[in-house]
């Protein structure tokens, strides 16, 4: 029996006592997540010892007696492209096998847990055929970290079982908000496969008509919320309808419970902001950037500069909105004359950020920009005299850039849904690719 088959089993007996059934679900397979930043090595022998990313998002832990020979191992943050994953890395070197299990250990951070649970992540893995699979683990969330055993290295990264949609959210008096569970799950492994790891399933978007998967919509605790904190409908309509004044306390918390035979029962929680009509629309979300810039050969440089940064986008009062907060660098390489340099560390604060949406035309302008001196570690290729420890970075970004093509146009009407990548390219008068600029932004929620 198949991953895929042993799963609708599961659902349809539920559905038989319960009521009606969700979408029925496929295996995940996904490409291999391109890198996103500098590698990390460390040398690790018999004795053991372990490596991390320059983030220290993840760390693997090799125990004494793990390997019979010093080996370089890495770490390289890719993208992330698993079922419900939030970020995702390259451990190294590939085909390592451990006679005693190395540890994987993964962070989370209170943004990711937002309208989700610790106890619904995973730390899973992508095997050869590009499908991911679950490992057992161990959440520890003083720490906020979740660990994994594991024998042997690929790309690793940390999924999101379940989660409310928005995680937090705004909405004006008398009006609605729609709320969406997104359930990304684990199944039984395919008859015959090598590897016994549990296998993925694509994510569902869930609403009201999940039952039995998805009960007991509440506010603030109260079953069906009130008058004074609102309202949340149950069956078919999963929307939450703000009261006629902003209520005490504000936010509130709209939750439903959803029922997993695997996680069990757990509580989901949106914390929804109420506003009135002068209240200006707030929003968070985190910029994912990558820009590569110059060309190659003696006399001239070339960087990438990887990183992002958690922003804070308000609509003032011409309609369009103010992007504040700071660039974090994750990562990078400069090529100079006579040297090859790494980026290690650095941040600076954006600065005439700014987002413009012309809901006539769904066209969409974004601009801002950040400049700070990074360390820099350095080797030498040729030529003499010293190699600099630092480089000034300029991170930039003019989506209406009018010397620059790429993507810049979307049916979206507020940043709520503006997500994905879009790319911007700058040429010289002579068609040289000056500059190549990817960012994505991930919507967190409304404030």
């Amino acid at each position: 029996m198949t991953a895929s088959r042993f799963f609708s089993v599961v659902v349809l007996a539920l559905a038989a006592a319960c009521g009606p059934a969700p979408r029925p679900t496929t295996i995940a397979v996904t490409p291999v997540g391109t890198a996103m930043g500098a590698t990390q090595t460390a040398m690790i022998g018999p004795a053991g010892g372990s490596v991390s990313s320059l983030d220290g998002l993840v760390t693997l832990t090799v125990p004494a007696n793990a390997i019979t020979a010093m080996t370089a191992f890495t770490v390289t943050a890719v993208a992330a492209t698993g079922p419900g994953a939030t970020r995702a890395f390259r451990l190294g070197p590939e085909g390592t096998r451990f006679t005693t299990p190395a540890t994987v250990t993964m962070k989370y951070s209170a943004e990711d847990a937002a309208g989700s649970a610790p106890g619904l992540f995973t730390v899973g893995y992508q095997d050869g055929k590009g499908q991911w699979r679950g490992a057992t683990t161990t959440v520890d969330e003083s720490a906020k970290t979740i660990s994994a055993q594991t024998t042997h290295l690929s790309d690793w990264s940390l999924l999101r079982g379940a989660a409310i949609r928005p995680g937090s959210a705004s909405v004006k008096v008398n009006e609605t908000l729609s709320l969406q569970v997104k359930v990304c799950d684990f199944g039984e492994p395919p008859t015959g496969d090598d590897d016994l790891a549990p296998i993925a399933f694509e994510c569902l978007d869930y609403d009201g008509e999940a039952t039995p998967l998805l009960t007991a919509t509440s506010v603030n605790g109260i079953p069906g919320g009130n008058a004074s904190i609102g309202t949340v409908g149950t069956g078919e309509k999963f929307q939450y309808t703000a009261p006629a004044k902003k209520p005490t306390p504000n936010p509130v918390s709209v939750s439903v419970v959803n029922g997993s035979p695997k996680k069990g029962k757990v509580l989901l929680s949106s914390n929804v902001t109420v506003t009135d009509e002068s209240s200006p629309l707030s929003y968070v979300g985190t910029f994912q950037y990558n820009r590569r810039s110059g060309g190659t050969g003696t006399g001239s440089s070339r960087f990438d500069v990887i990183g992002n940064s958690t922003v804070d986008i308000t609509q003032g009062a011409d309609g369009s909105y103010a992007v504040t907060g700071a660039f974090q660098l994750t990562g990078g390489t400069v090529e100079l004359a006579t040297c090859d340099c790494s980026l290690q560390s650095g941040s600076g604060p954006l600065t005439d950020g700014k987002l413009f949406i012309t809901p006539s035309t769904g066209k969409y302008t974004w601009r801002w920009a950040t400049s700070f001196t990074a360390s820099a570690t350095c080797t030498k290729r040729t030529g003499t005299g010293t190699c600099p420890t630092s480089y000034l970075v300029n991170a930039n970004f003019d989506s209406a850039d009018t010397a620059c093509e790429g993507t810049g146009t979307t049916t979206t009407t507020t940043p709520e849904t503006l997500m994905g990548a879009f790319e911007r390219t700058c040429r010289g008068s002579n068609a040289t690719v000056l500059s190549t600029t990817t960012v994505s932004w991930n919507f967190a929620g409304q404030q």
